[in-house]
């Protein structure tokens, strides 16, 4: 089944006209003793019901293409990354993953697709097009634009680390002294 976003909109616009007039209807009939309208209730802007899980429903990532770096799930079920680096751990590229997996916007908003930019691209498992999202800032916030939805991904920019390097290893914890009573 194929899906398109400006169908959706479309329907969800005439739905929302639906809705609105018979509460309008109403309030015309009842003027006088009605005290107003809850509009404000209704008003949201579209973008509001679009999800901020930014990969929600689109299954497992098999390759990730980041400016820096590409991530690729091979048939053997191990990561590659390339550019190859040295003392890079299974942990470290799982967690990036991850950190893609369950990327969560705190606000999403209409995108006006003026900004160019670097991009990520996001393959996964139960679609056949990739997601292809726009970096449009990283600081202070990390804002990531998606043109084939007309929206905007508004994140933390403490998260820009987690999504675009690899997690650094901890430091081995320092041995205590084992020295003798004097």
């Amino acid at each position: 089944m194929s899906w398109s976003f400006q169908p959706f909109a479309r329907r969800a616009q005439a739905l929302n006209h639906e809705l609105m007039r018979p509460m309008f209807e109403a309030f015309r009939v009842n003027k006088g003793r009605a005290t107003g309208v809850v509009q404000w209730m209704l008003n949201a802007a579209w973008p509001n019901f679009v999800s901020r899980q930014i990969l929600e429903g689109r299954g497992a990532i098999t390759r990730l293409e980041l400016p820096e770096m590409t991530l690729a799930y091979t048939d053997d079920g191990h990561w590659r990354l390339d550019p190859e680096q040295q003392d890079v751990s299974a942990d470290a590229l799982q967690i990036l993953i991850e950190n893609w997996q369950n990327a969560t916007a705190l606000l999403t908003r209409r995108d006006d697709d003026s900004a160019t930019g670097e991009t990520v691209t996001v393959y996964t498992r139960d679609s056949t097009r990739p997601i292809v999202l726009r970096i449009i800032t990283r600081t202070p916030d990390l804002i990531l634009a998606r043109a084939d939805w007309g929206i905007q991904y508004l994140l933390p920019g403490s998260e820009a680390d987690d999504l675009f390097t690899l997690p650094q290893p901890a430091p081995e914890p320092a041995a205590e002294p084992t020295g003798g009573a004097d």
